[in-house]
């Protein structure tokens, strides 16, 4: 995607640290005519004018002392300058297991940060199997997102289609420019503490959906299981892993386009098997705590 040099470059979108400086330097210029690389390593009180210039071409590497000044002079937040260590490293790396390690923790980063539009008649929208599918689908540029495009797409009747992108309008979740259908946010959520027989519809539907996906070939999809024994506290961390897994995944296959690609849908659940408060459960031995059952 190439900035626009009216708008200040968001440091959460970029995997470059030297197209976050390049896109950072050509929005200054267009501030300030005057302004310059040498200028800038200038304001940042480093001796040598063509600091900054060098670390784009790759002729001198970032330390630790330019990431704290330069932090400081954008007034970065705790997590921007964790971020921009973060691309910093991840730029500079040549070991390809280091590199994956910073690649990861940025995308876990881009995904905390995307802005998410809160379903707010959630109700309406989760007793819909059609309506998240749909509202996905919009968000990619390269389909026909005319009503007969998506009816000719889903092989779903015109009619259904009309009425479906109707109810998504109502909620302003889109809106219609030109005969296209176009998303006023491309990430959503349903709010975490809806409760609602719609919530619990949603959740049965999409198990059965699961259910159902064991009579398509192996290759395209993947069942795993696993018995782990928590306690609260790794319960807690176990849930944090996986928030943490959603959010390198929202970041890191995140697409402007379908083309070839399928959508898949992943469903994680984590529930108790065994109501028990520890080994003194009946019929409870202390050695089957220790075993892991994989799927």
């Amino acid at each position: 995607m190439k900035a626009d040099p009216n708008f200040i470059p968001s440091l959460f979108q970029y995997l470059s640290i030297t197209k976050y400086l390049e896109d950072l330097y050509l929005f200054k210029k267009k501030q300030n005519p005057g302004f310059s690389f040498d200028s800038w390593a200038s304001d940042l009180g480093f001796k040598s004018r063509s600091f900054i210039r060098m670390i784009i071409t790759g002729e001198r590497n970032i330390t630790l002392q330019f990431i704290d000044v330069f932090s400081q002079s954008m007034n970065y937040s705790a997590e921007e300058k964790i971020f921009f260590s973060l691309l910093a490293n991840y730029s500079q790396c040549e070991n390809e297991d280091e590199k994956k390690y910073y690649q990861d923790r940025l995308f876990e980063i881009q995904g905390q940060q995307k802005e998410l539009v809160e379903i707010i008649h959630y109700t309406e929208f989760l007793s819909s199997k059609l309506l998240p599918q749909l509202l996905v689908l919009l968000s990619f540029t390269d389909i026909d997102r005319t009503d007969i495009g998506l009816s000719l797409l889903l092989e779903i009747p015109l009619a259904q289609i009309q009425n479906d992108l109707q109810s998504l309008e109502k909620m302003q979740l889109i809106t219609q420019e030109n005969g296209i259908w176009i998303p006023t946010k491309k990430s959503f959520k349903v709010q975490k503490n809806a409760n609602c027989d719609a919530l619990l519809n949603c959740r049965n539907n999409s198990l059965t959906e699961a259910i159902d996906a064991q009579s398509l070939p192996a290759e395209q999809r993947r069942y795993r299981s696993i018995l782990l024994p928590l306690a609260q506290a790794d319960y807690d961390n176990l849930l944090q892993d996986i928030e943490s897994l959603i959010s390198k995944a929202v970041a890191k296959y995140d697409s402007e386009t379908l083309g070839q690609k399928k959508l898949y849908k992943m469903n994680i659940n984590v529930i108790p098997t065994l109501h028990t408060d520890g080994l003194n459960g009946p019929g409870l031995k202390p050695e089957h705590a220790t075993r892991l059952l994989e799927i």
